[in-house]
């Protein structure tokens, strides 16, 4: 996943965000094309057109989910990850042995 970011600043905030899981990518799909990535953080709407769904991840995956507009622009819940399912795997990356 690729995001731009202007400064070295701005990337260690966004980065002691994402760890703390405040904030969140979120990759909008129209079926199988993709239409953008974007992080969001707590308080944001989330807009999706008909037809489009989203892949929300989250750095421990407790916040993993994939929502979906309805025909009516109502956004539906597909799927939740379940709390803590992935956690210890995200948070501690195995070091390389050189």
């Amino acid at each position: 996943m690729c995001y731009a970011l202007d400064n070295e600043h701005e990337m260690a905030r966004i980065v002691k965000q994402l760890v703390a899981d405040e904030a969140v990518f979120v990759v909008v799909m129209d079926g199988e094309h993709w239409v953008e990535t974007t992080l969001m953080s707590g308080g944001q709407t989330l807009s999706l057109k008909a037809g489009q769904a989203a892949h929300i991840v989250s750095w421990s995956g407790v916040q993993d989910r994939i929502v979906a507009a309805t025909a009516k622009g109502t956004v539906i819940s597909l799927r939740q990850s379940k709390k803590g399912e992935g956690q210890t795997a995200r948070r501690t990356p195995k070091r390389l042995s050189s």
